[in-house]
Order: structure tokens, then C-alpha cells, then sequence
């Protein structure tokens, strides 16, 4: 149960991460940070095109964070994706 809300934490915050810096992107130009985009880049290719278009075109939007969010939760259960999240959350400062 722990695991479980543990989870749903770090892919909140995974969530907010690529969507804040997507919106800095889109809005006024900041790439985003490297481990970020590198993330982004890897995580995009194992969800359906139309879910990191639509986050790109619209970061802003909660439909398109809330499809970003589902395809996490079913990437999860790859193990080189749980990694790539806890690497990404551990050199962002974020500790569980």
C-alpha cells in the first residue's frame, strides 16, 4: 500500500516536472533542462504519439497532463522505466 502511494507521489511529481518545464519552453523559449529532456525524449517513445504531442502543443492543459500520467502508470511496469523515474527524481533534489 506504501509502494503503491509512493508511486502515484513520484509520478506526480515526474508529471509536474515535464509539464512546468514544457510550459517554459512554449511560453518563452527555455529549453528544458538536460536530465529532463533526456527523460522526456526516452519516456515519449514507449506512449502513443498523440499523448506527447498533445502535452507538447498544450502543457498547460489537465486532459493532457492527465493522458501523460496514465501512460506513466502503465510504463511503470517496466523496470528501466521505474529506474529512469527515480534517477530523474533523485538528481532533481527529490528524496523519498
Amino acid at each position: 500500500m506504501a509502494e503503491d502511494q509512493d508511486l502515484e507521489i513520484a509520478i506526480g511529481h515526474v508529471v509536474e516536472m515535464v509539464s512546468s518545464g514544457l510550459v517554459k519552453r512554449k511560453g518563452e523559449g527555455i529549453e528544458l533542462e538536460r536530465r529532463i529532456r533526456n527523460f522526456w525524449n526516452k519516456i515519449k517513445k514507449g506512449m502513443p504519439e498523440e499523448v506527447g504531442t498533445n502535452l507538447e502543443a498544450e502543457p498547460e492543459d489537465e486532459a493532457a497532463r492527465a493522458a501523460f500520467k496514465i501512460e506513466l502508470e502503465r510504463l511503470m511496469k517496466s523496470q528501466n522505466v521505474k529506474m529512469s523515474i527515480v534517477a530523474l527524481l533523485y538528481n532533481s533534489g527529490i528524496r523519498f
